[in-house]
């Protein structure tokens, strides 16, 4: 589609959103520099994301990350050694289909040259 000129980017925390910025902000892009910031809050007179209070806020939260991966770690089975597939009882994969030569094959085979009139089956006349 279009470039609208403008994209926005998600962070798991603030130091990744941080990092960003001070990595990218001034960079360019297709030939054209790059302004890397917070956007700007709804509803706000030119107030933006990444302030103090939603910092604090934020380290206060529990990790959505970490409950995720303990909920699915409950179910966990741990790898068996005696598990492993044996990759040498699977047989290999077929070899690859060769395409027809380019080259043509011979025509067919011609009969043998007819004797010359008058000469018969033997040769005299």
């Amino acid at each position: 589609g279009v470039s609208k000129g403008y994209g926005f980017v998600s962070y798991d925390n603030f130091d990744s959103g941080d990092q960003a910025i001070n990595t990218m902000n001034g960079q360019y892009l297709g030939g054209n520099p790059v302004d890397v910031s917070y956007a700007y809050k709804k509803d706000t007179k030119g107030e933006r994301h990444g302030s103090t209070a939603e910092r604090i806020l934020a380290a206060k939260r529990p990790n959505a990350t970490t409950s995720i991966l303990k909920t699915a770690s409950k179910d966990y089975v741990p790898y068996k050694e005696e598990a492993k597939t044996s990759y040498t009882s699977i047989a290999p994969p077929p070899p690859p289909v060769r395409p027809p030569p380019l080259v043509r094959p011979p025509p067919p085979s011609m009969p043998p040259p007819m004797a010359p009139p008058g000469l018969g089956m033997y040769g005299v006349g």
